[in-house]
This record gives C-alpha cells, sequence and structure tokens, in this order.
C-alpha cells in the first residue's frame, strides 16, 4: 500500500499545509509476501510526490 495524505495549513497557529507519505506491506500466512524495498520521501512534504519500490515472493 502506498499513500499521501495532505494536512491543511493551521490558520492559528500559522503552521504550513505539507504531504506526508507512507509504504507498507503485509504478508499473510500462506500467501506471497511483500515487502518495501525503499522509498523515495525527499519531495514528499512540498507537493506530495512520493515513491516505493516493492518486492513480491
Amino acid at each position: 500500500m502506498i499513500s499521501t495524505i495532505y494536512t491543511n495549513p493551521n490558520s492559528v497557529t500559522g503552521a504550513a499545509g505539507y504531504w506526508t507519505g507512507t509504504a507498507n506491506a503485509t504478508a499473510n500466512s500462506g500467501s506471497p509476501t511483500c515487502k518495501v524495498e525503499s522509498k523515495d520521501t525527499t519531495t514528499t512534504a512540498t507537493d506530495g510526490d512520493f515513491a516505493a519500490v516493492f518486492s513480491m515472493k
């Protein structure tokens, strides 16, 4: 699973809006296993770009 979530700016505190990216893999008993090999979140906070490499066996 890969997702990005945007948090709106806070007008009370003045905090800027930002993006958060997540990637995770779930393995079930008797099923193929999936693993997150790498993530690239270098620009996620500013523009929401997010990349992940998964492997499955």
